[in-house]
């Protein structure tokens, strides 16, 4: 297999599944707060989609990737002053410097053998400065039973991704990643956006068995962990939500709706037309039953009628036989003189 056929990677101009825009996006700028003025490592930095959201706020962004082809593809696609492109895999970044400030590692480290995921969080703490600090992503593996990602050699369980992390850095904060329908109040007499007050106030609700209601933190179920991690304290960052104000998502479901219903009523006259062949098969093999009953019937009717005919001839040949015999007795003598 060739070494670009082992990897998944998101190409955000191309890509046809909305949700996973925003479960990438949103880490690179959940991360883009934490950057100002530092320099960084991108692992596994794709096309370069991540380095950038991290480079207008970081003083120097370094992505790493496997491919060369898509290290030349990021390195034409985001050209900037403050942005460095290399080829190096995951397991051998220790040929870098020992001068990062934040480590990013966004769903990479279930790509790797387990043997290779405890080298890659080593090497990581080996280009990291002292207080430095890794924000590193991955999948719950309880949240995707019963799908089989073939480009994820090891996937985590929740708390032993917990573990895995925690036996590596002294500090260890962890966040949970979901998508949820949502919905945005915000104040339309703002007269700049300095004014605008960015703090969430969160309302969870969710359906119960007759309507919604208000829910609390329990009742939220992350589908991926991101880990911030460092031997030094860690200033939590507060939580965040993304918001795409284009829609794109929703658009995107009823065009797959609209999609949908044009493939089932399509569907819906094929089986009609289907249903109306089978319909006119079954009154032609009707026919056809009802025909071969006749031939049989004529066929016994016809064997009748033969056996008959055999009963009229063999008692034909009787007679004949006997005026054979009654001729012989006249004709016999007569014969003699």
């Amino acid at each position: 297999m060739k070494q670009d056929e082992i990897v998944e990677r998101l190409d955000p101009d191309s890509i046809h599944a909305p949700e996973i825009n925003y479960e990438h996006l949103h880490r690179y700028f959940f991360a883009r707060n934490l950057v100002k003025n530092k320099t960084l490592l991108d692992l596994g930095c794709g096309d370069g989609y991540g380095a950038m959201i991290l480079a207008r706020r970081a003083k120097k962004v370094t992505g790493i990737d496997i491919d060369k082809k898509t290290i030349d593809k990021a390195s034409k696609k985001y050209r900037a002053a403050n942005i460095d492109f290399k080829v190096i895999p995951a397991q051998k970044i220790n040929t870098l410097k020992k001068t990062f400030d934040i480590v990013t590692a966004f769903e990479l480290i279930e790509h790797l053998s387990q043997d290779d995921q405890q080298k890659c969080i080593e090497q990581i703490k080996s280009v990291l400065k002292t207080d430095g600090l890794l924000l590193i992503s991955t999948p719950i593996k309880e949240e995707f039973m019963g799908i089989n990602n073939p480009f994820h050699l090891h996937e985590f369980e929740n708390r032993e991704f917990k573990d895995f992390i925690q036996n590596s850095f002294h500090h260890c904060v962890f966040f949970g990643q979901r998508i949820y329908c949502g919905s945005v109040i915000w104040n339309l007499h703002s007269s700049s956006e300095s004014e605008k007050q960015t703090k969430i106030n969160e309302v969870l609700i969710h359906k119960g068995p007759h309507r919604f209601q208000e829910a609390s933190d329990r009742n939220k179920r992350a589908m991926f962990t991101i880990a911030l991690c460092s031997d030094s304290e860690i200033n939590i960052p507060e939580d965040s939500a993304c918001f795409d104000i284009s829609n794109e998502l929703l658009i995107s479901r009823v065009r797959q709706i609209k999609s949908l219903k044009m493939v089932l009523s399509a569907k819906d006259l094929d089986m009609n037309n289907a249903q109306k062949s089978l319909e006119a098969m079954r009154i032609e093999r009707e026919k056809t039953e009802v025909y071969a009953k006749d031939l049989e019937l004529n066929l016994e009717k016809s064997k009748t009628e033969f056996k008959k005919v055999q009963v009229y001839v063999k008692s034909l040949e009787e007679v004949l036989k006997k005026k054979d015999e009654h001729l012989q007795r006249l004709v016999g003598p007569n014969l003699k003189k």
